[in-house]
């Protein structure tokens, strides 16, 4: 048997596929909102019943201590269960950090919450959030994080 915590990361690995089509949103947000969250890798949860949600693809500018991110640092989502891949930043940029939530804890807790580093390792926190919501078709969401250090190796 295949554990849940795959299948949900196989099924984001699908999602991605179907991310090019044309009936995808856009939205550019400005949010901040909560502390900071500790990062928490569940090897059991509630997934949420029928279809997974649809998911939201994060890109934006990102910044340092207030200067522009340097190329090459790893970046992710994660709300409590659910969470992105890692990608990989460019100068002051990152992009295709694709999530959705996947259990009703991630419902409840509310928002999206974004870190450079490892899961495994150091990471930082952006100060920036993002509400989860209900949406009718993958949307592109063009949201600037601001992190006050770079993780340490």
């Amino acid at each position: 048997m295949i554990p849940k915590i795959l299948k949900y990361k196989f099924l984001m690995l699908c999602i991605i596929s179907i991310c090019s089509c044309s009936s995808m949103k856009d939205d550019t947000a400005t949010i901040n909102t909560p502390g900071p969250q500790p990062l928490i890798n569940s090897e059991t949860f509630d997934p949420i019943e029928g279809s997974p949600p649809l998911p939201l693809i994060f890109s934006g500018d990102f910044f340092v201590d207030g200067k522009p991110g340097p190329p090459g640092i790893n970046i992710f989502t994660q709300i409590i269960d659910g969470g992105s891949v890692l990608s990989v930043t460019s100068l002051g940029l990152y992009q295709h950090v694709i999530a959705s939530p996947i259990s009703v804890r991630d419902i409840e807790h509310g928002f999206f919450h974004f870190y450079i580093g490892s899961r495994e390792g150091d990471y930082v926190e952006a100060k920036e959030t993002y509400p989860i919501k209900s949406i009718e078709a993958p949307t592109n969401v063009n949201l600037n994080l601001n992190f006050s250090r770079l993780p340490t190796e």
